[in-house]
C-alpha cells in the first residue's frame, strides 16, 4: 500500500511515454461478421514458408524488404522483389518480382502465382536499383533523364572532392557515363535514412512497395528516448535491440529505389519531439498527397508501435482504468521455431490497407482484445476489446495443432511445420484463430493444411476457404473446444465421424468419436 502512489505515477508515465493515448477505441471500419469474410483476406504462408516454396531457402528467411502484401478484388496477394543472382562490379542489374495469391495455393498446396501481366503497368522486371538494405559503397551512374537523386560529377573540383572523400583517385581521372554523370553515396537504405533524419529511430521493418514499374522501401520511423522519467523500459528492433523508454510513432520515411529520392512523411498527430524538429527543418516533411501515385495507401502499419503499445496497455491498461497485468501473446508462439522473422499482413473487406493483429492476453491467459494496426495513407493503432475473454490460449494452441495433426500426414520427402497463429477481430467482440501447416521439403515447402476456430469449434481443412466455411462442410474437422449449443456440437462431431469414415481417416474418425464420448458425458 505504501508503494501505490509511486505504482501509480509510473503507470501513468508509462502510458504517456509509449503514446497510448493515441489509440483509438472505435474501429473506424466495420468488422467481418463471419469467418468465411475472410476468406480472400488471410494469407495462407508465412513469409519464410513463402520464400522456401519459391526455392529462396539460400537467402535469409527474415530478410527485410522482402515481402509486400496487398489487397485486390481478386485476393490477398504476396510480391517478392528479389535482387539478381548475381551482379559484376560496376553493372546495374535489374531486380524482379514474383506475384503470388497468399490466400490460395494449387490443388496440391504449392504457390499459387498471379498471372503474368502484359500490361507495362505490371511488368515482372523492375528495373536497375540504386538504393536497398542490402548494397553498400556508391556507384557512378548516368542521368540522361536528371531523375536520380545524387549530385553529379560535372567539373574538375567535384570530381576531386569525391575521389579525395573515398580515397579513389580514378574518379579524377577515368572517363565518366554520359550525358550527365552522378555518384550515389549512402546506397544502404537505412545508412541513406539515417543521413537525412539521424534524429529518429528507425523501425525493424523495412517493407517493400512495388508500384507499376517503380520499387519504393518504406521504414517507419519513431522519436525515441531512453531517460524519460519514471517510465517502464522497453526493447525494439528485431536485429540490433534499443532499449528506450519512451517510443512514438512520428513518420514514415520512404526512399525510391531506382532513383534514391527520400521522402519524410510526418504523421499527424505529433509527440513534442517530432514537432520540433518539423518546426526547425520544415522542408525535409512531406504530407501524404505528395507521394508518387500508389505509395501512400500502400504504406505498411506501424507494426513497432503497436507491439509495444500493446505490452503496456497489457501491463497498465489504455487509459488508467484498470491495471491488467497481463501480457501480448508474442506473434510466434504456437508455431514451430523454423518460422523465424516477420508475420503476414492481412487485409479487411472495404479497405486496402493492409493491416496487422495481435492477441492481449489476461492472467489466465485468455485473449481478452486484440492490437490491430493498420496501414495506409492514415496509419493507426486500435485496441478492440472481446465481448467475452476467449478460452485459454493453451487450449486453443492445442486444439489448432491436433486439428491438424489429425487431418493430413506430411509426405515421406518433408516433415511437418506449424505455422504462425493468425489471430483477427471479428465483428461483435469474437476472435478468429487461423493456422496453417507446411509440408516443409529440402527444396520448397507446400501447405499441407488449415485450421479455424472461433472459440467454438476447430475446423480443418486443405484450403483457407474450406477451413472458414466458405464452400460449406469442411474437408477435415476435429473435436470442439466448448460449444455453447449441444446439439450444434453433436451434429457437427457426427458429421466429422461420417466424412472421415467415407475417407477411411480413422485417426480423425477415432478424435471426433472420443470426443462426442467427452462431450456427452
Amino acid at each position: 500500500a505504501r508503494e501505490a502512489g509511486y505504482l501509480s505515477t509510473r503507470a501513468d508515465y508509462t502510458r504517456r511515454a509509449y503514446a497510448l493515448q493515441r489509440i483509438q477505441t472505435d474501429s473506424v471500419r466495420s468488422l467481418p461478421s463471419r469467418p468465411s469474410d475472410l476468406a480472400s483476406s488471410i494469407s495462407v504462408w508465412d513469409p519464410a514458408a513463402l520464400m522456401r516454396a519459391l526455392g529462396r531457402r539460400g537467402r535469409a528467411p527474415s530478410a527485410p524488404g522482402t515481402v509486400q502484401w496487398s489487397a485486390s478484388p481478386e485476393g490477398l496477394r504476396a510480391t517478392v522483389a528479389e535482387p539478381p543472382a548475381s551482379v559484376d562490379e560496376g553493372e546495374r542489374a535489374d531486380w524482379s518480382m514474383t506475384r503470388v495469391w497468399a490466400s490460395r495455393t494449387e490443388s496440391d498446396g504449392a504457390v499459387a502465382r498471379v498471372p503474368a501481366s502484359r500490361s507495362a503497368r505490371e511488368p515482372e522486371q523492375i528495373g536497375p536499383v540504386l538504393v536497398a538494405d542490402s548494397l553498400d559503397g556508391y556507384r557512378v551512374v548516368s542521368d540522361s533523364l536528371n531523375a536520380i537523386a545524387a549530385p553529379a560529377l560535372d567539373g574538375t573540383w567535384s570530381r576531386l572532392v569525391f575521389s579525395w572523400a573515398l580515397q579513389n583517385f580514378r574518379l579524377l581521372t577515368a572517363e565518366l557515363p554520359h550525358p550527365v554523370a552522378r555518384i550515389v553515396t549512402h546506397r544502404a537504405l537505412r545508412d541513406r535514412l539515417d543521413a537525412i533524419a539521424p534524429y529518429f529511430l528507425q523501425g525493424s521493418t523495412i517493407s517493400p512497395i512495388v508500384v507499376a514499374d517503380s520499387l519504393y522501401w518504406a521504414v517507419d520511423l519513431y522519436s525515441a528516448s531512453n531517460s524519460y522519467p519514471l517510465s517502464e523500459r522497453d526493447s525494439v528492433l528485431d536485429v540490433d535491440v534499443v532499449n528506450v523508454t519512451y517510443l512514438q510513432h512520428a513518420a514514415v520515411g520512404i526512399a525510391s529505389a531506382q532513383t534514391g529520392a527520400v521522402w519524410i512523411v510526418a504523421d499527424s498527430a505529433r509527440d513534442p519531439i517530432a514537432e520540433s524538429w518539423l518546426a526547425a527543418f520544415p522542408t525535409l516533411f512531406v504530407s501524404p498527397a505528395s507521394l508518387p501515385q500508389g505509395v501512400a495507401s500502400a504504406l505498411p502499419p506501424p507494426v513497432d508501435a503497436a507491439r509495444v503499445q500493446g505490452r503496456k496497455l497489457a501491463s497498465y491498461g489504455l487509459r488508467g482504468e484498470v491495471e491488467r497485468h497481463g501480457h501480448l501473446l508474442p506473434e510466434e508462439a504456437g508455431s514451430d521455431t523454423t518460422l523465424a522473422g516477420e508475420s503476414a499482413l492481412f487485409s479487411l473487406p472495404g479497405t486496402d490497407a493492409m493491416q496487422w493483429s495481435a492477441a492481449v492476453l489476461d492472467g489466465n491467459e485468455h485473449a481478452v482484445g486484440v492490437m490491430l494496426a493498420s496501414g495506409g495513407s492514415a496509419p493507426a493503432v486500435h485496441w478492440l476489446p472481446l465481448a467475452t475473454p476467449s478460452a485459454r490460449w493453451s487450449t486453443v494452441a492445442d486444439q489448432l495443432r491436433r486439428a491438424l495433426d489429425t487431418t493430413v500426414s506430411a509426405p515421406r520427402d518433408a516433415h511437418a511445420v506449424h505455422g504462425r497463429v493468425r489471430m483477427l477481430p471479428l465483428a461483435a467482440g469474437r476472435l478468429l484463430f487461423v493456422q496453417p501447416l507446411y509440408g516443409w521439403r529440402t527444396d520448397g515447402a507446400t501447405v499441407l493444411a488449415i485450421a479455424a476456430t472461433t472459440d467454438t469449434v476447430v475446423n480443418a481443412a486443405h484450403s483457407l476457404a474450406d477451413a472458414l466455411g466458405t464452400r460449406g462442410t469442411p474437408v477435415d474437422a476435429t473435436s470442439p473446444i466448448a460449444a455453447n449449443d449441444f446439439r450444434t456440437a453433436a451434429e457437427q462431431l457426427y458429421a466429422r465421424m461420417s466424412a472421415a469414415l467415407r475417407r477411411g481417416a480413422w485417426v480423425a474418425f477415432g478424435h471426433a468419436y472420443a470426443a462426442l464420448g467427452a462431450l456427452l458425458n
